[in-house]
C-alpha cells in the first residue's frame, strides 16, 4: 500500500508538469523506500512506482524516511486516514491491494 501511495503522489506530480521545484515525499515505511531503491525489480507495482518517481525527478523529488508513531502530526493524520480507508468497502476500477502480512496477523490475533 505504501508503494501504491507513493506512486499515486508521483502521478499527481506528473499531471502538474515539470516545475523544477524541490519536492519531498515523506514515508514511515523503510521497507517501501528500500524496495524503491533496489534494482533489479521483480514486482510490477514496484517497477511502476520507480518509473513514476524517476519522472518526478524533473521536480527534484526526494523520498524521505520519517519515524512512525512518534507524534509527527502529518504522519499521524496519514495513518488515521489509512486506517479509516482500510475499513471502507472498495469502490472503483483501481487495483485492490491486499492486506499486509502484519495487518492480517494483527486482525487474526484480535
Amino acid at each position: 500500500a505504501e508503494i501504491h501511495a507513493i506512486e499515486l503522489c508521483g502521478r499527481e506530480l506528473e499531471k502538474r508538469g515539470p516545475n523544477c521545484i524541490s519536492i519531498k515525499m515523506f514515508s514511515d515505511s523503510q521497507a517501501a523506500l528500500k524496495t524503491l531503491g533496489s534494482y533489479p525489480c521483480t514486482s510490477k507495482a514496484v517497477w511502476n512506482c520507480q518509473q513514476t518517481v524517476w519522472v518526478g525527478r524533473t521536480n527534484r523529488l526526494t523520498l524521505v524516511w520519517i519515524p512512525g508513531h512518534v507524534g509527527l502530526k502529518g504522519n499521524e493524520v496519514a495513518d488515521s486516514l489509512a486506517r479509516r480507508g482500510a475499513t471502507l468497502e472498495f469502490i472503483g476500477p483501481e487495483p485492490v491491494l491486499g492486506l499486509s502480512y502484519s495487518t492480517a496477523r494483527s486482525v487474526i490475533r484480535t
